[in-house]
């Protein structure tokens, strides 16, 4: 026999087995839950006779033996089935101490083969809880944690704030596991509804938490004419950002005139109520006030029609500070006229 065909044979050899599809191939990773049971089959074998079959977990010997005379361990005797023919291992009622690795040996006329899988076993998560602040949160003062806990095998944590992935900013923290986040300050888009989901491979479960975060009251606006005739009817409307809503309150020309609405009327007017009209508006929350102003000029019955031009801002100015002038005046001359009668 020449060299060729001496390294021509050895090359056979050392491929018998692996080269001819003689291997034992079983799944990478196999995920459960606990209590359930598991089939693990093999996906390739050797080619029979197998003189010898050996399950084992980690270092542990679940059985061995021939295929006609297969002998179980104690520890897994009402627990396992081995199927003889694709030599399946079924391992039933599975607990969190079953996850490892699962060796499967068999030794061939020819050779031992041997392959490994990973087993997991998880519990399922359940009873997912969102809890977070219950105490009324103020913007730019007060901070929020969220917390998200559950029962069972938790892997991974997943945020969202209106359906939208929360992230973290120079406001938002999240904790080391991802399990709890911590707004500081709080801010009035932090308001909205909150979901924390917890899962594992086999299982997930989500809560929900809707946070509030009180606000304002800012930008007071009155909406409303700044001229009319005599004899209309009036109507200012008052309106602002707050959360909760904001109580209102009014002043006309310096006076309260107990109006405690939003909306502000007069059935007809007169030239008395050219002035300057202010809203004040209050948070009972957070415990702010802030204000907005309105001009009105009553003109003359009539003055207002046939095509005639409005007052400009400058000449409606004018006549408030008339007004309020000759208001200032009467009431000095008022003062006057009882001073001088003592």
């Amino acid at each position: 026999m020449d060299l060729h065909a001496v390294c021509c044979s050895l090359l056979l050899l050392s491929c018998t087995g692996v080269c001819f599809g003689q291997e034992v191939l079983l799944p990478e990773r196999i995920n459960r839950a606990v209590g359930e049971n598991v089939v693990i089959t093999p996906i390739r074998i050797p080619d029979p006779p197998h003189h010898i079959i050996r399950w084992r977990f980690n270092e542990i010997s679940i059985l061995s033996g021939p295929p006609s005379g297969i002998i179980i361990q104690p520890p897994y005797t009402d627990r396992v089935i081995l199927d003889p023919t694709t030599l399946a291992l079924e391992l039933r009622s599975l607990t969190e101490n079953d996850t490892g690795l699962y060796f499967l040996t068999i030794d061939t006329p020819t050779n031992p083969f041997t392959g490994v899988t990973s087993l997991q076993v998880f519990e399922k998560i359940s009873g997912v809880a969102l809890t977070g602040p219950t105490n009324d949160l103020i913007e730019g003062v007060s901070s929020a944690t969220l917390s998200c806990n559950a029962n069972g095998t938790i892997y991974s944590a997943e945020w969202m704030k209106d359906n939208q992935k929360l992230s973290a900013s120079d406001s938002i923290t999240f904790s080391n596991d991802n399990r709890s986040v911590m707004i500081s300050p709080v801010r009035r888009t932090d308001s909205g509804e909150y979901k924390c989901t917890l899962s594992n491979p086999i299982s997930s479960d989500t809560a929900t938490y809707r946070m509030i975060v009180n606000f304002g009251p800012d930008n007071v606006i009155i909406d409303g004419p700044v001229e009319m005739e005599e004899g209309n009817k009036l109507t200012l409307s008052c309106r602002s950002e707050s959360t909760p809503n904001a109580s209102y309150k009014w002043m006309f020309n310096g006076t309260l005139p107990e109006v405690n609405t939003a909306v502000f009327t007069v059935e007809q007017t007169t030239f008395m109520d050219t002035g300057n009209y202010t809203c004040m508006a209050s948070n009972h929350v957070t415990r702010r006030d802030a204000s907005g102003s309105h001009v009105l000029v009553v003109k003359e019955k009539g003055s207002m029609g046939g095509g005639g031009e409005s007052l400009s801002a400058g000449a409606i100015a004018g006549i408030v500070i008339g007004v309020l002038l000759g208001v200032a005046g009467i009431a000095g001359l008022i003062f006057y006229f009882v001073k001088g009668r003592k």
